[in-house]
């Protein structure tokens, strides 16, 4: 099980990663807002497949997402996607302006690796370009 926010847009698996307070499920409503389906909030299983890294949510947090003053919402959702890659959430400064391609071992197998702010306003479209960008297969 793995601490962080998964869904799937344009076909590309993504989980977020981030400390508590960190904009993970905030994020991920933006992003259902724009046609992505939430695989799981906050906690994530995922498992080495034959066709890769398969995440899924676990039981009693299916379709159910932490939206902050509000509570726990419940919100379409996927059983299970593959990942293709991962986003750490941080601060803004704390983020390289050029940073060289960088990949996590996760289950076995290397996944691209990402940083953004997810407070800032273009977080969205930085994920929509990454899924766009990112032609990685598995």
């Amino acid at each position: 099980m793995y601490h962080g926010t998964s869904f799937k847009i344009e076909g590309k698996g993504i989980l977020l990663r981030g400390k508590p307070g960190a904009g993970k499920s905030d994020l991920a409503l933006r992003m259902i807002h724009r046609g992505a389906i939430l695989i799981a909030d906050d906690q994530t299983i995922i498992e080495n497949s034959m066709e890769g890294l398969m995440m899924s949510p676990p039981q009693g947090l299916q379709g159910k997402l932490e939206v902050r003053g509000i509570g726990l919402i419940d919100v379409p959702f996927c059983k299970n996607h593959l990942l293709h890659f991962l986003i750490d959430l941080k601060p803004w400064q704390n983020i390289e302006r050029l940073p060289e391609k960088d990949f996590e071992t996760l289950e076995g197998l290397s996944i691209p690796r990402y940083e953004i702010d997810p407070f800032e306003p273009s977080a969205v479209e930085k994920i929509l370009t990454l899924c766009q960008l990112n032609t990685l297969s598995i």
